[in-house]
């Protein structure tokens, strides 16, 4: 998966985080979801826009623009950094498996 999907993927899992996806998928998908969340978080860490970029999204977790931007965001740094891109594609992969 390039990073471009695996961003796309992400993006909504995050702006929604882990606790409403624990709520109605259950903790194992909410953990998963949990490690993603912390990831983005960590790494977006510093980068004040960046930083508000997720914060906008987990306001209005349902707008598309607010999760585009995180894509967007999420996307360059992954680009940036290949470990971290490694990460996310697995939190992602793991989500997949136990759905």
């Amino acid at each position: 998966m390039d990073i471009l999907s695996v961003a796309a993927v992400a993006a909504p899992f995050v702006a929604k985080g882990a606790e409403a996806l624990a709520k109605t998928a259950g903790e194992k998908i909410g953990g998963v979801v949990g490690d993603l969340c912390q990831s983005v978080a960590d790494k977006f860490k510093g980068d004040s826009f960046a930083e508000q970029t997720l914060a906008g999204a987990q306001e209005k977790p349902d707008s598309k623009a607010r999760q585009g931007a995180l894509q967007s965001v999420l996307a360059e740094k992954m680009e940036e950094d290949l470990d971290f891109a490694k990460t996310v594609q697995k939190l992602i992969e793991a989500d997949r498996s136990l759905s």
